[in-house]
């Protein structure tokens, strides 16, 4: 009995010890992780102190607040692409205004004419290269523009995509849908076109995010705007089914007007000058010089200081006044121009309740309510929210819920 009782306390001795042991060896690896995590936990704080941050890792770091990871520089004449839409027969007379700016090895852009020049061969190298534009017969059915380059024109936007003003539009992000430029000087012209059309004379830019999706739905554009009259109310037309309005830049200058425009180009806002248009249907902007002579003296003046407004830098008029006046005043153009253009309605425009194009009467639609979720809209953003339309006869209601657009959407 002794001896089984001597054996069982043995056993029970090595047990102890062999347990014993596990829980050495269990509080050693417990030991051994803490330890890890701690000197892991130190590693990060140390080299995450301000102390340790590199030049090139605190930049990056800045910009972590921002919902995006890649980096977004300002606008610079690196992000612009200029479209310059012209013909063979016209582009000998118009080369001077363009060479005026242009800047090679620095401004990049393309020429779209027509067809072939017959300089092609002697292509000077301060001229932007020069596209033709491409086929555009397979429109014919849905081209009745009153211009018939309109649709030519209008598909610049796809093929200088597809080929791939700084001070202006630095404070625009290029990343966002921004579809920039100004009215005409004409009440009569913007009017026909709602105030919200960039006048492609003047010229107007388009944010890459924005030529991407017009170059994607141009196509159904033309097909949906066939009687437009120009190529600038085609694109407007399309940027507005894309739930996008126009930004306006005092800058961008069409010029609809005659005779002498030195009263205008006197009372110029203080913004600087990104274009100027009609030149050659004016007279001379400087006394004793002709327009080509007059334009590159105005250059010369403005590349003095790219930073001021036009009418400081450019140093196009001063006017001595024999009285005070107040800025409210001075503000006002001489009025030594008259417009282009006067358009006059010959008979009002009727819409009638139901008409023959199937469209219904909305007359019985006695409310309508719109849900919308509470947003606060992004600085910088330009582009309308999309919605979805619930008719509800019964009730005699429509039911209007707001959303954010998809990429791409069209407005319809």
């Amino acid at each position: 009995m002794s001896l089984v009782l001597a054996s069982k306390s043995r056993v029970m001795q090595q047990r102890l010890i062999f347990l014993s042991s596990n829980k050495f060896v269990v509080s050693l690896c417990k030991s051994l992780t803490i330890s890890g995590l701690v000197l892991y936990l130190i590693y990060i704080i140390l080299s995450s102190h301000p102390c340790c941050w590199s030049p090139t890792l605190l930049a990056s770091l800045k910009y972590q607040g921002s919902s995006s990871s890649i980096s977004v520089s300002p606008t610079n004449i690196s992000h612009l692409v200029f479209g310059i839409a012209s013909s063979a027969n016209t582009w000998i007379k118009k080369r001077a205004y363009i060479e005026s700016w242009w800047q090679p090895n620095t401004t990049y852009g393309y020429i779209f004419l027509d067809r072939v020049p017959k300089e092609s061969q002697q292509w000077p190298s301060s001229f932007p290269p020069f596209r033709v534009s491409e086929d555009t017969s397979r429109y014919k059915e849905y081209n009745k523009h009153p211009n018939p380059q309109a649709t030519r024109m209008a598909r610049i936007i796809l093929e200088t995509f597809r080929e791939e003003n700084k001070g202006v539009l630095a404070k625009y992000n290029h990343n966002k849908y921004f579809y920039i430029g100004s009215n005409s000087e004409c009440v009569s012209s913007n009017f026909d076109h709602s105030f919200g059309m960039a006048f492609g004379g003047a010229g107007y830019a388009l944010s890459y995010p924005l030529a991407e999706a017009l170059a994607k739905n141009l196509d159904v554009c033309i097909k949906t705007y066939p009687k437009l009259y120009g190529s600038d109310h085609i694109i407007q037309s399309c940027v507005a089914d894309l739930g996008v309005s126009l930004s306006r830049e005092n800058g961008f200058h069409q010029i609809d007007l005659h005779r002498d425009i030195s009263g205008f180009l006197s009372a110029l806002p203080q913004s600087p000058t990104v274009s100027l248009h009609h030149l050659d249907q004016v007279e001379p902007i400087f006394p004793s010089m002709n327009r080509y002579q007059s334009l590159n003296h105005l250059m010369e003046a403005a590349k003095a200081d790219h930073n001021w407004s036009f009418s400081i830098s450019w140093g196009y008029s001063a006017h001595i006044y024999e009285k005070i006046y107040p800025p409210s005043i001075l503000h006002r153009p001489l009025e030594t121009f008259v417009q282009r253009k006067n358009y006059v309605r010959k008979s009002p425009h009727r819409l009638v309740a139901c008409s023959s194009s199937g469209n219904h009467s909305a007359d019985f639609i006695s409310k309508i309510q719109v849900l919308s979720p509470v947003i606060r809209q992004d600085e910088g953003s330009n582009r309308r929210e999309c919605c979805e339309i619930l008719h509800v006869a019964d009730n005699n209601f429509t039911e209007v819920k707001f959303r954010a657009c998809m990429r791409d959407e069209i407005v319809s």
